[in-house]
């Protein structure tokens, strides 16, 4: 045969063959159970409808709640034990991006070691080399300055004490003899400012211990007149705030100061360090000039130079108004306001004359 007599083949071995069969015939019993049993089902159905309108809810709507289905309780025969369970693990959205405000300060890691120096005896200044040791002693407390004098340069790393002998203060400096210079203080926890600042991140370091540091240069200023011969110093204070305030003074040859201006300032300081100092900006700029006669201080002169974001003055109805300049020539009457030329009416500003 061909393909069509494999595929009636295959027919016949699935569903038998049929042909040539009598019909069958029902038994007369089967036909009366069935009957029973439909209507016994009938009857049944009818029953549950009657109970459900009862209860005043619709057949349709009739579902086995997940919650009240047959749960086996701990007492049941089988005793099967409680898969356990394990914790799921945080999404990362839920992960901590920062550690918690009281580790240590905000945006600052924890120190990357424990200090190795947590006793006096052990103490060893922040420069090298060989150092003296001087101890002196106060009212309320006491200081140990360790110093080393290299040619022009001046190394000191001192220690304040309480009366109870606990340190309570650290301060670095160092010093040349054409006028630069710095010195940082710090203050906190005694184990860890023993420690030398080297060995600490600069950011870490500064925004827990460090109180203030102090920079500053001289330098002559530029000029033909006699106050050439003498010399500008600058000195800065910065603070962990952000905050700060730079010294420009001026000195004439016999070093007595007649031109003094302090510039208030702020930087960006958020990392806690004092890298960005350099950036800082001016708020508020005040002036003093200062006049002597007989080589004593005679007054003071100060005025303005900056406030409320204005230079030198304001300009008011049409015009500049300068900043006004107040004297106080120590008569014990303090500053008051002043109109004129200062060096005319009072030459001892003048520091050509003193």
């Amino acid at each position: 045969m061909k393909i069509h007599s494999i595929t009636n083949s295959y027919n016949i071995q699935l569903k038998g063959d049929t042909r040539n069969k009598p019909p069958k015939k029902e038994h007369p019993l089967a036909n009366q159970r069935q009957r029973f049993i439909i209507g016994g089902s009938a009857v049944a159905l009818l029953s549950i409808l009657a109970w459900l309108i009862l209860r005043g809810k619709r057949p349709s709507k009739v579902k086995t709640p997940v919650s009240e289905q047959t749960i086996p309780t701990p007492h049941s025969k089988l005793n099967i034990p409680p898969k356990p369970t394990t914790p799921e693990p945080p999404k990362p959205e839920e992960l901590p991006i920062a550690p918690a405000p009281d580790a240590n300060k905000p945006n600052v890691p924890p120190l990357p070691y424990e200090p190795k120096i947590t006793q006096l005896d052990n103490f060893k200044p922040y420069f090298d080399g060989e150092y003296e040791v001087i101890k002196t002693n106060f009212k309320n407390g006491s200081t140990i300055t360790y110093k080393k004098i290299n040619k022009d340069e001046t190394y000191k790393d001192i220690l304040v004490l309480d009366k109870d002998k606990k340190l309570v203060r650290r301060i670095t400096q160092f010093k040349k003899e054409n006028g630069q210079m710095w010195s940082r203080v710090y203050k906190g926890d005694e184990t860890k400012i023993l420690e030398n600042p080297k060995n600490f991140p600069k950011s870490i370091y500064d925004s827990d211990f460090l109180v203030k540091e102090f920079s500053g240069e001289a330098k002559k200023p530029l000029g033909n007149s006699d106050i050439s011969e003498g010399y500008e110093r600058l000195t800065r204070v910065a603070f962990p705030n952000g905050t700060s305030k730079t010294y420009q003074g001026f000195f004439n040859k016999n070093k007595k100061l007649h031109d003094y201006t302090i510039y208030y300032e702020k930087f960006n300081n958020n990392l806690g360090c004092f890298d960005r100092i350099y950036e800082a900006q001016p708020e508020y700029v005040v002036k003093y000039n200062y006049a002597y006669k007989d080589g004593k201080l005679f007054g003071i002169a100060k005025q303005d130079l900056l406030k409320y974001n204005n230079w030198h003055g304001e300009y008011k109805n049409n015009g500049f108004d300068p900043f006004p300049i107040y004297v106080d020539v120590k008569n014990g009457e303090g500053f008051k306001e002043f109109k004129g030329n200062l060096d005319i009416q009072y030459p001892e500003f003048n520091p050509d004359n003193f």
